[in-house]
């Protein structure tokens, strides 16, 4: 039988730059996006709020704002950078914070774009079995490629970095990590005192090579 009443509905929040990252159902990581977030508002024939701005709840027990993992059908040449992951909250599911739910009236403390809180826990459902968001574990390690970057980024160069193993090795462990780092630091550190000194010496030199020359003149 036809309900009385009628439907209305709009598109409130759609962003599609710096899409945010999860896995999928395959367990590989995958962009994600809306899949289907319902704000729902409830208005009897007498104008009475029933509900206002709900959130139903899915049979998880998770918000039913829902983000899901797609394949998208477009491809380019280049991709995104290493910071445009590692260096972005929202490509880790944390959200952008450009939209605060409460100066909204929302029910939900949560930005729509945000899929995971810092610890790991998912905010948002989706309709992929076995797909979720980054867990702390992940995030976490994620956060701590984005320090690697800055000299990572030299490996490119397959000659430099060559060099670099071959008289460093490789860092197969994070202790051993810092012990390389901190022994590049020394021994880069304690080169620099000695050209410090070198150049000290020279220009003491020179002043006395001009001295002794005054003083014959």
């Amino acid at each position: 039988p036809k309900s009385s009443g009628n439907w209305s509905g709009v598109l409130t929040y759609m962003r599609w730059e710096d899409p945010i990252l999860g896995l999928n159902s395959r367990g590989n990581v995958a962009p994600y996006e809306v899949g289907c977030q319902v704000i729902y508002t409830h208005i009897d024939k007498d104008g009475k709020t029933i509900e206002s701005n709900k959130v139903f709840k899915t049979a998880s027990g998770l918000s039913g704002l829902a983000q899901n993992p797609v394949q998208p059908h477009s491809i380019s040449r280049q991709a995104r950078s290493c910071e445009d992951c590692h260096n972005n909250p929202k490509a880790l599911g944390l959200g952008d914070g450009l939209l605060d739910p409460s100066s909204q009236g929302w029910s939900f403390n949560f930005p729509l774009d945000k899929i995971v809180d810092e610890q790991g826990k998912q905010l948002q459902d989706n309709a992929h079995d076995g797909a979720r968001p980054f867990s702390k574990e992940e995030i976490d390690r994620i956060n701590r490629l984005n320090l690697c970057i800055s000299c990572h980024s030299e490996m490119k160069d397959d000659q430099l970095w060559k060099k670099v193993t071959d008289i460093n090795g490789f860092a197969k462990t994070n202790e051993l990590h810092k012990q390389i780092l901190s022994k590049i630091f020394r021994e880069n550190g304690y080169n620099l005192l000695d050209n410090d000194s070198t150049n000290t010496i020279n220009s003491n030199d020179s002043n006395s090579e001009s001295i002794i020359k005054k003083m014959e003149n």
